[in-house]
């Protein structure tokens, strides 16, 4: 018993040998076609124009055995397009990984991933929305400018790199600096992932994801999923990106999720987390200790909706209820919207409001300066498409200026309750302003009021 094993230990060992011994001939080999390279320049160059339609000029050269498969390895690289003498892409290293299988089994040098490292790159955004790599020709058959195509098996990653973007919509560019990318494609189906520090006065870093599938390879359009993260975020250099936005400062956490149908973005949600945020707000400056909320808008071919839920709002005049949640849906096909609220501060809106609107509905809110606080807010308007309503509501020291012939009202506590069949306005309010310059020649200040007013529809009884 012990000979036989013996000999199978022995015979084992006298393969393991074998394999050790060819093993070390082929790394060899591989070593000494390595060394060879530089002499392969000219051919090499060829098997990558034929292979990624690429030119290619290089400094140095390497080969290496990965995980992944031989790793062939271009130092201080240039890329352009063939026949092409002006680079869209400069590394300080460009690689190419080869499928293993397909070269020992076919003997053939199929690539599967392109890697760079140190990348100068300048991305730019053309007046029709579309997407090129400045520098790069357009491609050939196609009539948009492009960036160049890569085979559908390859894919992409970039570390430790530089992009400038030039957005000629805005009419302004940035750096991103430590950039990494991964990016793979099939058939135009897609998935990216990339993250960067963007410039200081935006945020911290920023991740962006998404996955697929596009129509176009420059436009955005097709059906595809985004999700986008900024950390530590500065309001003041977001918003600048906003015309008319007014934003003096603010940072915090800004996190939201995008998704489109046919090339339309149908939905998006957005998690917001901030911090001392202030905006200018009459002549002085208006600061939020806190604003924390998700926001989801989504849209069809006839209707909108908007949800605010999880509202945290500490302004100088305190905070809100924790939790409090706002939704409003509107069917465009008969101008009916529903809107229910749990609370919200008018006071706090408005200088939100009035930072970012464009002038003249900045003026307008202005003018009109809705005060007070509405809870528990309910509103089914029907528009066009039937009569039956329902709107009740609780109002706290609700006040208007420049309203119907009124110079202001204010002060105005209370509750309603309407519907078809009728309704009911109690109020309960003290200290009351009113001022009707038109009619009235001198301020009404009141110090309480109370009442309550109730009404039935004739026609539904």
């Amino acid at each position: 018993m012990w000979a036989k094993t013996r000999t199978i230990l022995r015979f084992l060992g006298v393969i393991a040998g074998v394999l050790v011994i060819l093993a070390a001939l082929l790394l060899g080999a591989f070593r000494m076609f390595a060394a060879s390279l530089p002499g392969y320049k000219q051919d090499l160059q060829a098997w990558v124009a034929d292979t990624l339609d690429l030119d290619v000029e290089y400094e140095g050269i390497d080969l290496r055995l990965g995980l992944a498969g031989p790793e062939l390895a271009f130092f201080d690289a240039e890329l352009s397009r063939v026949r092409s003498d002006q680079p869209f892409v400069v590394a300080s290293r460009a690689s190419v990984v080869i499928d293993p299988f397909e070269l020992f089994i076919d003997r053939r040098l199929v690539p599967t991933r392109l890697v760079f490292d140190g990348v100068q790159i300048t991305l730019e955004r053309l007046t029709d929305g579309t997407f090129a790599i400045r520098g790069a020709p357009p491609a050939e058959d196609s009539s948009a400018q492009s960036a160049f195509e890569l085979p559908e098996e390859v894919s992409v990653q970039i570390r430790d790199s530089e992009v400038l973007y030039i957005d000629d919509v805005l009419e302004q560019q940035w750096q991103f600096s430590n950039v990494r990318a991964d990016v793979e494609q099939e058939f135009r189906a897609f998935s990216i992932t990339v993250s960067a520090e963007p410039p200081e006065q935006f945020a911290d870093r920023i991740t962006v994801t998404a996955d697929g599938f596009t129509r176009a390879t420059t436009a955005i359009s097709g059906d595809w999923r985004a999700y986008v993260a900024l950390r530590n975020a500065r309001v003041a250099g977001l918003a600048a990106l906003w015309p008319d936005a007014q934003v003096d400062s603010g940072s915090g956490d800004i996190s939201f999720w995008l998704q489109s149908d046919d090339g339309e973005i149908v939905s998006a949600l957005a998690d917001v987390a901030l911090d001392d945020v202030s905006v200018p707000w009459l002549g002085e400056q208006y600061t939020y200790d806190r604003i924390e909320f998700i926001g989801e808008i989504a849209h069809d071919a006839s209707e909108w909706s908007a949800i605010f839920s999880d509202v945290v709002i500490e302004s100088p005049l305190g905070a809100w209820p924790r939790g409090s949640t706002t939704s409003l849906a509107w069917h465009s096909s008969g101008n009916a919207f529903e809107l229910l609220s749990q609370y919200v501060r008018l006071d706090d809106l408005l200088p939100l409001a009035a930072a970012f609107p464009p002038p003249a509905f900045r003026d307008r809110i202005l003018e009109l300066s809705p005060g007070g606080t509405l809870s528990d807010v309910v509103v089914n308007w029907p528009g066009n498409r039937g009569d039956e309503f329902e709107i009740s509501a609780r109002f706290d020291d609700l006040s208007i200026r420049q309203w119907n012939g009124f110079d202001e009202l204010g002060g105005f506590s209370g509750e309603i309750r309407a519907d078809t069949d009728g309704g009911a306005l109690e109020i309960e309010s003290s200290d009351i302003d009113l001022r009707y310059s038109q009619f009235l020649a001198a301020d009404v200040a009141l110090s309480g009021l109370s009442g309550l007013v109730q009404w039935l529809s004739l026609i539904h009884i």
